[in-house]
Protein backbone atom coordinates (compact mmCIF):
# COMPACT_ATOMS: atom_id res chain seq x y z
CA UNK A 1 0.00 0.00 0.00
CA UNK A 2 1.40 3.45 -0.88
CA UNK A 3 2.74 5.44 2.00
CA UNK A 4 0.80 8.64 2.89
CA UNK A 5 3.90 10.71 2.21
CA UNK A 6 4.21 9.15 -1.25
CA UNK A 7 0.54 9.83 -2.05
CA UNK A 8 1.01 13.47 -1.07
CA UNK A 9 4.00 13.77 -3.37
CA UNK A 10 2.17 12.12 -6.26
CA UNK A 11 -0.79 14.45 -5.86
CA UNK A 12 1.39 17.55 -5.64
CA UNK A 13 3.40 16.45 -8.65
CA UNK A 14 0.23 15.82 -10.66
CA UNK A 15 -1.14 19.21 -9.71
CA UNK A 16 2.06 20.92 -10.79
CA UNK A 17 1.91 19.12 -14.13
CA UNK A 18 -1.79 19.75 -14.81
CA UNK A 19 -1.84 23.41 -13.86
CA UNK A 20 1.53 24.24 -15.40
CA UNK A 21 2.51 26.23 -12.33
CA UNK A 22 6.17 26.57 -13.26
CA UNK A 23 8.03 29.68 -12.23
CA UNK A 24 9.85 31.63 -14.95
CA UNK A 25 13.25 30.25 -15.84
CA UNK A 26 15.85 31.83 -13.53
CA UNK A 27 17.86 34.57 -15.24
CA UNK A 28 21.19 32.84 -14.60
CA UNK A 29 20.09 29.83 -16.67
CA UNK A 30 18.93 32.08 -19.50
CA UNK A 31 22.30 33.84 -19.55
CA UNK A 32 24.34 30.65 -19.90
CA UNK A 33 21.85 29.19 -22.40
CA UNK A 34 22.61 32.00 -24.87
CA UNK A 35 26.31 31.10 -24.87
CA UNK A 36 25.59 27.37 -25.25
CA UNK A 37 23.37 28.03 -28.24
CA UNK A 38 26.08 30.17 -29.87
CA UNK A 39 28.51 27.26 -29.50
CA UNK A 40 26.19 24.54 -30.81
CA UNK A 41 27.83 24.20 -34.23
CA UNK A 42 31.31 24.22 -32.69
CA UNK A 43 30.25 21.46 -30.33
CA UNK A 44 29.06 19.30 -33.21
CA UNK A 45 32.37 19.77 -35.03
CA UNK A 46 34.33 19.07 -31.86
CA UNK A 47 32.56 15.74 -31.33
CA UNK A 48 33.93 14.75 -34.73
CA UNK A 49 37.43 15.71 -33.63
CA UNK A 50 37.47 19.08 -35.41
CA UNK A 51 37.37 22.58 -34.01
CA UNK A 52 36.36 25.48 -36.21
CA UNK A 53 37.79 28.89 -35.27
CA UNK A 54 35.81 30.45 -32.42
CA UNK A 55 35.63 34.23 -32.31
CA UNK A 56 34.86 36.09 -29.09
CA UNK A 57 34.27 39.70 -29.99
CA UNK A 58 36.99 40.65 -32.43
CA UNK A 59 39.47 37.99 -31.34
CA UNK A 60 39.87 34.44 -32.60
CA UNK A 61 40.63 31.96 -29.85
CA UNK A 62 43.66 29.71 -30.44
CA UNK A 63 42.11 26.24 -30.99
CA UNK A 64 44.79 24.49 -28.93
CA UNK A 65 44.11 26.77 -25.97
CA UNK A 66 40.42 25.83 -26.05
CA UNK A 67 41.22 22.12 -26.43
CA UNK A 68 43.71 22.22 -23.57
CA UNK A 69 41.23 23.94 -21.27
CA UNK A 70 38.72 21.18 -21.99
CA UNK A 71 41.34 18.53 -21.21
CA UNK A 72 41.73 19.83 -17.65
CA UNK A 73 38.06 20.65 -17.11
CA UNK A 74 36.67 17.28 -18.18
CA UNK A 75 39.54 14.79 -18.46
CA UNK A 76 41.29 14.69 -15.11
CA UNK A 77 41.34 10.88 -14.94
CA UNK A 78 42.95 10.74 -18.37
CA UNK A 79 45.51 13.35 -17.29
CA UNK A 80 46.42 11.32 -14.19
CA UNK A 81 46.75 8.22 -16.31
CA UNK A 82 49.04 10.02 -18.78
CA UNK A 83 51.27 11.27 -15.98
CA UNK A 84 51.63 7.66 -14.85
CA UNK A 85 52.48 6.53 -18.38
CA UNK A 86 55.15 9.19 -18.77
CA UNK A 87 56.65 8.31 -15.39
CA UNK A 88 56.83 4.67 -16.44
CA UNK A 89 58.50 5.62 -19.71
CA UNK A 90 61.01 7.72 -17.81
CA UNK A 91 62.05 4.94 -15.41
CA UNK A 92 61.16 1.82 -17.35
CA UNK A 93 63.62 -1.05 -17.25
CA UNK A 94 62.92 -4.35 -19.00
CA UNK A 95 65.06 -7.24 -17.65
CA UNK A 96 64.47 -10.59 -19.40
CA UNK A 97 62.67 -12.04 -16.37
CA UNK A 98 60.19 -9.19 -15.96
CA UNK A 99 56.89 -9.23 -17.85
CA UNK A 100 55.49 -5.82 -18.81
CA UNK A 101 51.69 -5.78 -19.21
CA UNK A 102 50.48 -3.73 -22.17
CA UNK A 103 47.86 -1.00 -22.05
CA UNK A 104 44.41 -1.91 -23.34
CA UNK A 105 43.19 0.01 -26.37
CA UNK A 106 40.14 2.16 -25.52
CA UNK A 107 36.72 1.49 -27.02
CA UNK A 108 35.33 4.83 -28.24
CA UNK A 109 31.67 3.86 -27.70
CA UNK A 110 32.10 3.07 -23.98
CA UNK A 111 33.45 6.14 -22.15
CA UNK A 112 34.06 4.68 -18.67
CA UNK A 113 34.93 0.98 -18.82
CA UNK A 114 37.95 1.27 -21.14
CA UNK A 115 39.51 3.93 -18.94
CA UNK A 116 39.15 1.71 -15.88
CA UNK A 117 40.85 -1.12 -17.77
CA UNK A 118 43.68 1.15 -18.87
CA UNK A 119 44.17 2.42 -15.32
CA UNK A 120 44.27 -1.15 -13.99
CA UNK A 121 46.82 -2.14 -16.63
CA UNK A 122 48.89 0.92 -15.82
CA UNK A 123 48.94 0.02 -12.13
CA UNK A 124 50.37 -3.39 -13.01
CA UNK A 125 53.00 -1.75 -15.24
CA UNK A 126 53.85 0.78 -12.54
CA UNK A 127 54.35 -1.99 -10.00
CA UNK A 128 56.50 -3.96 -12.45
CA UNK A 129 58.77 -0.96 -13.04
CA UNK A 130 59.00 0.55 -9.56
CA UNK A 131 58.45 -2.26 -7.04
CA UNK A 132 58.73 -5.49 -9.02
CA UNK A 133 61.24 -8.20 -8.19
CA UNK A 134 63.80 -8.17 -5.35
CA UNK A 135 64.31 -4.75 -3.71
CA UNK A 136 67.93 -4.72 -4.89
CA UNK A 137 66.65 -4.42 -8.47
CA UNK A 138 64.23 -1.56 -7.76
CA UNK A 139 65.12 1.79 -9.41
CA UNK A 140 66.96 4.25 -7.22
CA UNK A 141 63.92 6.54 -6.58
CA UNK A 142 61.95 3.61 -5.13
CA UNK A 143 64.74 2.60 -2.77
CA UNK A 144 65.43 6.14 -1.65
CA UNK A 145 61.79 6.97 -0.90
CA UNK A 146 61.49 4.02 1.46
CA UNK A 147 64.83 4.78 3.08
CA UNK A 148 63.85 8.40 3.80
CA UNK A 149 60.33 7.74 5.06
CA UNK A 150 60.13 6.81 8.74
CA UNK A 151 57.49 5.29 10.96
CA UNK A 152 58.55 5.94 14.52
CA UNK A 153 62.27 5.32 14.78
CA UNK A 154 62.49 2.94 11.82
CA UNK A 155 62.64 3.65 8.12
CA UNK A 156 59.97 2.14 5.89
CA UNK A 157 62.81 0.36 4.07
CA UNK A 158 63.69 -1.47 7.28
CA UNK A 159 60.07 -2.33 8.01
CA UNK A 160 59.02 -3.42 4.52
CA UNK A 161 62.17 -4.57 2.75
CA UNK A 162 64.56 -5.99 5.32
CA UNK A 163 61.81 -7.88 7.09
CA UNK A 164 60.62 -9.07 3.71
CA UNK A 165 64.11 -10.23 2.73
CA UNK A 166 64.25 -12.05 6.01
CA UNK A 167 61.24 -14.06 4.97
CA UNK A 168 58.60 -12.32 7.10
CA UNK A 169 56.28 -11.65 4.17
CA UNK A 170 57.48 -14.38 1.82
CA UNK A 171 56.61 -14.97 -1.82
CA UNK A 172 58.68 -12.08 -3.13
CA UNK A 173 55.67 -9.74 -3.02
CA UNK A 174 54.74 -6.78 -0.87
CA UNK A 175 51.61 -7.34 1.20
CA UNK A 176 48.59 -5.54 -0.38
CA UNK A 177 48.43 -2.89 2.36
CA UNK A 178 52.09 -1.96 1.98
CA UNK A 179 51.95 -2.14 -1.81
CA UNK A 180 49.19 0.49 -1.88
CA UNK A 181 51.10 2.82 0.45
CA UNK A 182 54.45 2.31 -1.28
CA UNK A 183 52.89 2.90 -4.70
CA UNK A 184 51.43 6.21 -3.51
CA UNK A 185 54.69 7.37 -1.89
CA UNK A 186 56.82 6.47 -4.89
CA UNK A 187 54.44 8.06 -7.38
CA UNK A 188 54.48 11.31 -5.42
CA UNK A 189 58.28 11.28 -5.24
CA UNK A 190 58.65 10.38 -8.92
CA UNK A 191 56.34 13.24 -9.94
CA UNK A 192 58.38 15.68 -7.84
CA UNK A 193 61.69 14.52 -9.29
CA UNK A 194 60.45 14.42 -12.87
CA UNK A 195 59.26 18.02 -12.66
CA UNK A 196 55.68 17.75 -13.91
CA UNK A 197 54.66 21.01 -15.56
CA UNK A 198 51.13 22.15 -16.34
CA UNK A 199 49.83 24.94 -18.61
CA UNK A 200 49.80 27.44 -15.73
CA UNK A 201 53.59 27.07 -15.60
CA UNK A 202 53.82 28.75 -19.01
CA UNK A 203 53.70 25.83 -21.45
CA UNK A 204 52.94 26.76 -25.09
CA UNK A 205 49.36 26.18 -26.24
CA UNK A 206 50.41 23.10 -28.22
CA UNK A 207 51.64 21.29 -25.07
CA UNK A 208 49.13 20.08 -22.48
CA UNK A 209 51.60 18.47 -20.08
CA UNK A 210 55.35 18.04 -19.63
CA UNK A 211 56.93 15.31 -17.49
CA UNK A 212 60.68 15.73 -17.41
CA UNK A 213 61.65 16.11 -21.05
CA UNK A 214 58.57 14.31 -22.36
CA UNK A 215 55.65 16.33 -23.75
CA UNK A 216 52.02 15.39 -24.16
CA UNK A 217 50.83 17.35 -27.15
CA UNK A 218 47.52 19.18 -26.80
CA UNK A 219 46.07 17.55 -29.93
CA UNK A 220 46.87 14.07 -28.59
CA UNK A 221 45.57 14.93 -25.12
CA UNK A 222 42.29 16.23 -26.48
CA UNK A 223 41.80 13.19 -28.72
CA UNK A 224 42.39 10.87 -25.77
CA UNK A 225 40.03 12.79 -23.47
CA UNK A 226 37.35 12.91 -26.17
CA UNK A 227 37.19 9.10 -26.15
CA UNK A 228 36.29 8.99 -22.47
CA UNK A 229 33.82 11.80 -21.74
CA UNK A 230 30.09 12.07 -22.27
CA UNK A 231 28.59 14.65 -24.68
CA UNK A 232 27.13 16.73 -21.84
CA UNK A 233 30.57 16.92 -20.18
CA UNK A 234 32.07 18.11 -23.46
CA UNK A 235 29.35 20.74 -23.88
CA UNK A 236 29.85 22.08 -20.36
CA UNK A 237 33.64 22.10 -20.69
CA UNK A 238 33.52 23.90 -24.07
CA UNK A 239 31.09 26.51 -22.74
CA UNK A 240 33.27 27.07 -19.65
CA UNK A 241 36.49 27.27 -21.68
CA UNK A 242 35.04 29.89 -24.07
CA UNK A 243 33.49 31.85 -21.22
CA UNK A 244 36.85 31.93 -19.43
CA UNK A 245 38.38 33.44 -22.54
CA UNK A 246 35.57 36.00 -22.75
CA UNK A 247 36.13 36.91 -19.09
CA UNK A 248 39.87 37.24 -19.67
CA UNK A 249 39.26 39.55 -22.63
CA UNK A 250 36.86 41.68 -20.55
CA UNK A 251 39.43 42.02 -17.78
CA UNK A 252 42.18 42.84 -20.28
CA UNK A 253 40.01 45.54 -21.83
CA UNK A 254 39.60 47.17 -18.41
CA UNK A 255 43.25 46.80 -17.50
CA UNK A 256 42.69 44.36 -14.64
CA UNK A 257 43.92 41.00 -15.98
CA UNK A 258 46.66 39.79 -13.64
CA UNK A 259 49.96 39.56 -15.53
CA UNK A 260 52.01 36.36 -15.57
CA UNK A 261 54.60 37.46 -13.03
CA UNK A 262 52.05 38.71 -10.49
CA UNK A 263 49.96 35.59 -10.98
CA UNK A 264 52.82 33.17 -10.33
CA UNK A 265 54.06 35.16 -7.34
CA UNK A 266 50.63 35.43 -5.70
CA UNK A 267 49.56 31.87 -6.48
CA UNK A 268 52.85 30.37 -5.29
CA UNK A 269 52.61 32.43 -2.09
CA UNK A 270 49.07 31.25 -1.40
CA UNK A 271 50.07 27.67 -2.13
CA UNK A 272 53.07 27.93 0.22
CA UNK A 273 50.95 29.46 3.01
CA UNK A 274 48.50 26.57 2.71
CA UNK A 275 51.26 24.05 3.37
CA UNK A 276 51.29 25.20 7.00
CA UNK A 277 47.59 24.34 7.43
CA UNK A 278 45.72 21.01 7.60
CA UNK A 279 44.56 21.60 4.01
CA UNK A 280 47.01 22.12 1.19
CA UNK A 281 45.81 24.18 -1.78
CA UNK A 282 45.44 20.95 -3.77
CA UNK A 283 43.05 19.61 -1.12
CA UNK A 284 41.14 22.88 -0.92
CA UNK A 285 40.71 23.02 -4.70
CA UNK A 286 39.62 19.40 -5.15
CA UNK A 287 38.07 18.10 -1.92
CA UNK A 288 36.50 21.35 -0.65
CA UNK A 289 35.75 23.33 -3.80
CA UNK A 290 35.09 20.37 -6.08
CA UNK A 291 37.47 21.20 -8.94
CA UNK A 292 38.78 18.10 -10.73
CA UNK A 293 42.39 19.18 -10.13
CA UNK A 294 44.51 22.07 -8.92
CA UNK A 295 45.26 22.96 -12.55
CA UNK A 296 41.54 23.24 -13.34
CA UNK A 297 41.23 25.57 -10.33
CA UNK A 298 44.20 27.72 -11.32
CA UNK A 299 42.53 29.57 -14.21
CA UNK A 300 39.43 30.16 -12.10
CA UNK A 301 41.59 31.54 -9.29
CA UNK A 302 43.36 33.95 -11.65
CA UNK A 303 40.07 35.23 -13.06
CA UNK A 304 38.59 35.60 -9.58
CA UNK A 305 41.57 37.51 -8.20
CA UNK A 306 41.70 39.78 -11.26
CA UNK A 307 37.99 40.53 -10.84
CA UNK A 308 38.52 41.25 -7.14
CA UNK A 309 40.98 44.00 -8.06
CA UNK A 310 38.50 45.39 -10.59
CA UNK A 311 35.75 45.85 -7.95
CA UNK A 312 38.11 46.79 -5.12
CA UNK A 313 36.49 50.20 -4.59
CA UNK A 314 33.04 48.60 -4.20
CA UNK A 315 34.05 46.23 -1.40
CA UNK A 316 33.23 48.48 1.55
CA UNK A 317 31.54 48.06 4.93
CA UNK A 318 28.07 48.69 3.52
CA UNK A 319 28.47 46.06 0.80
CA UNK A 320 29.74 43.45 3.24
CA UNK A 321 27.00 44.22 5.76
CA UNK A 322 24.39 43.76 3.03
CA UNK A 323 25.90 40.37 2.20
CA UNK A 324 26.04 39.09 5.80
CA UNK A 325 22.78 37.11 5.66
CA UNK A 326 23.75 35.20 2.52
CA UNK A 327 27.21 34.52 3.94
CA UNK A 328 25.76 33.29 7.23
CA UNK A 329 23.34 30.99 5.38
CA UNK A 330 26.18 29.45 3.42
CA UNK A 331 27.89 28.59 6.72
CA UNK A 332 24.94 26.93 8.41
CA UNK A 333 22.75 29.81 9.60
CA UNK A 334 19.11 29.79 8.59
CA UNK A 335 16.98 27.00 7.14
CA UNK A 336 14.22 26.12 4.73
CA UNK A 337 11.59 23.40 4.85
CA UNK A 338 11.19 21.93 1.39
CA UNK A 339 10.53 18.86 -0.69
CA UNK A 340 12.21 17.75 -3.90
CA UNK A 341 11.10 15.33 -6.58
CA UNK A 342 13.63 14.20 -9.14
CA UNK A 343 12.01 13.89 -12.56
CA UNK A 344 13.18 11.47 -15.23
CA UNK A 345 14.05 14.31 -17.59
CA UNK A 346 13.05 17.86 -18.46
CA UNK A 347 10.76 18.05 -21.50
CA UNK A 348 11.17 21.79 -21.69
CA UNK A 349 10.69 24.23 -18.85
CA UNK A 350 7.27 24.00 -17.26
CA UNK A 351 6.60 20.51 -18.66
CA UNK A 352 7.87 18.07 -16.05
CA UNK A 353 7.42 14.40 -16.75
CA UNK A 354 7.40 12.39 -13.56
CA UNK A 355 8.64 8.85 -13.38
CA UNK A 356 5.87 6.46 -14.38
CA UNK A 357 6.28 4.49 -11.18
CA UNK A 358 5.21 5.73 -7.81
CA UNK A 359 7.75 8.28 -6.51
CA UNK A 360 9.73 6.93 -3.58
CA UNK A 361 13.02 7.49 -1.78
CA UNK A 362 15.04 5.40 -4.25
CA UNK A 363 13.76 7.44 -7.22
CA UNK A 364 14.92 10.71 -5.72
CA UNK A 365 11.84 11.90 -3.83
CA UNK A 366 12.78 13.79 -0.70
CA UNK A 367 10.16 14.27 2.04
CA UNK A 368 9.37 17.66 3.48
CA UNK A 369 12.31 18.39 5.70
CA UNK A 370 14.10 21.29 7.30
CA UNK A 371 17.63 21.75 6.04
CA UNK A 372 20.48 24.23 5.97
CA UNK A 373 21.88 25.63 2.73
CA UNK A 374 25.15 23.77 3.23
CA UNK A 375 23.38 20.42 3.61
CA UNK A 376 21.11 21.13 0.66
CA UNK A 377 24.05 21.93 -1.61
CA UNK A 378 25.79 18.76 -0.53
CA UNK A 379 22.66 16.68 -1.16
CA UNK A 380 22.35 18.11 -4.69
CA UNK A 381 26.05 17.60 -5.45
CA UNK A 382 26.78 21.32 -5.76
CA UNK A 383 30.08 23.04 -4.99
CA UNK A 384 32.18 25.95 -6.20
CA UNK A 385 33.18 24.07 -9.35
CA UNK A 386 29.60 23.29 -10.37
CA UNK A 387 28.65 26.91 -9.66
CA UNK A 388 31.43 28.09 -11.98
CA UNK A 389 30.67 25.68 -14.82
CA UNK A 390 26.86 25.84 -14.63
CA UNK A 391 26.48 29.50 -13.68
CA UNK A 392 23.87 28.89 -11.04
CA UNK A 393 22.92 26.87 -7.96
CA UNK A 394 19.55 25.17 -7.49
CA UNK A 395 20.17 25.07 -3.73
CA UNK A 396 20.75 28.83 -3.61
CA UNK A 397 17.63 29.42 -5.70
CA UNK A 398 15.48 27.29 -3.40
CA UNK A 399 16.99 28.81 -0.27
CA UNK A 400 16.76 32.49 -1.24
CA UNK A 401 14.48 33.04 -4.23
CA UNK A 402 11.91 30.28 -4.75
CA UNK A 403 8.32 31.32 -3.96
CA UNK A 404 6.91 29.79 -0.79
CA UNK A 405 4.12 27.24 -1.22
CA UNK A 406 4.50 26.81 -4.98
CA UNK A 407 6.04 23.99 -6.98
CA UNK A 408 8.80 25.08 -9.35
CA UNK A 409 10.74 23.23 -12.00
CA UNK A 410 12.00 21.13 -13.49
CA UNK A 411 15.29 22.87 -12.78
CA UNK A 412 18.80 21.40 -13.20
CA UNK A 413 21.31 20.33 -10.60
CA UNK A 414 24.45 18.21 -11.08
CA UNK A 415 22.50 15.03 -10.33
CA UNK A 416 19.50 15.65 -12.60
CA UNK A 417 16.37 17.80 -12.88
CA UNK A 418 14.10 18.48 -9.91
CA UNK A 419 10.71 19.79 -8.99
CA UNK A 420 10.81 21.62 -5.68
CA UNK A 421 8.51 23.30 -3.22
CA UNK A 422 9.50 25.47 -0.25
CA UNK A 423 6.96 25.53 2.57
CA UNK A 424 8.81 27.95 4.88
CA UNK A 425 12.18 29.60 5.34
CA UNK A 426 14.12 31.46 7.99
CA UNK A 427 17.19 33.49 7.03
CA UNK A 428 18.30 35.50 10.03
CA UNK A 429 21.96 36.32 10.34
CA UNK A 430 23.71 35.84 13.64
CA UNK A 431 27.09 36.65 12.08
CA UNK A 432 29.01 39.69 13.17
CA UNK A 433 32.13 40.19 11.08
CA UNK A 434 34.15 41.86 13.78
CA UNK A 435 37.14 39.51 13.96
CA UNK A 436 39.58 39.61 11.02
CA UNK A 437 39.15 35.94 10.11
CA UNK A 438 35.35 36.12 9.80
CA UNK A 439 35.57 39.38 7.88
CA UNK A 440 38.06 37.83 5.44
CA UNK A 441 35.71 34.88 4.85
CA UNK A 442 32.76 37.25 4.39
CA UNK A 443 34.75 39.27 1.88
CA UNK A 444 35.78 36.15 -0.04
CA UNK A 445 32.19 34.93 -0.25
CA UNK A 446 31.03 38.36 -1.42
CA UNK A 447 33.67 38.44 -4.17
CA UNK A 448 32.73 34.92 -5.30
CA UNK A 449 29.04 35.82 -5.53
CA UNK A 450 29.76 39.02 -7.43
CA UNK A 451 32.11 37.16 -9.77
CA UNK A 452 29.46 34.54 -10.55
CA UNK A 453 26.89 37.20 -11.39
CA UNK A 454 29.38 39.10 -13.56
CA UNK A 455 30.39 35.92 -15.39
CA UNK A 456 26.74 35.31 -16.30
CA UNK A 457 26.42 38.86 -17.59
CA UNK A 458 29.48 38.38 -19.78
CA UNK A 459 28.07 35.06 -21.02
CA UNK A 460 24.86 36.81 -22.04
CA UNK A 461 26.50 39.76 -23.79
CA UNK A 462 29.54 38.06 -25.35
CA UNK A 463 29.49 38.01 -29.14
CA UNK A 464 30.57 34.49 -30.02
CA UNK A 465 30.80 33.28 -33.63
Amino acid sequence: MPRPRTIAFACALGAAHLTGQAAPLPAALEMRAKLRHALAKHLTAMRDGELEPIRVGNETLPPDRVRREIVFLAGEQVVRMKIGELLIERWRRSPPDRAMPETFDPLPDRPSAPLARRLAAQTRRFDAVFIGGPPSTWPEPSQRVLQELRIGSRSVWDIVVRDRDGGLHGGGQLPPFWKKLVRRWIRKQAIGEAGVRYPSAGLPDGVALRVGDRDWRTADAFADVLRHIHPQDLERALTTAVLREALRHALLARGHWMNDNDFRERFDRERHEATNTPFTLDVVATALKGFPSLEAYTTHWRLLRSFEVMIQAEIDDAALAGHADRFAASHGDGWVTLALVRVSRAQGHGEPRADTQEPDEEQGTRALQRTSLRNLREALGENEFTDATRGWSLADHLFFAAPVGRWIGPLPAPGGHYLGIVSERSINSSTTATDPRTRARLREHYVQQRFGAWANEVAQTAVVR
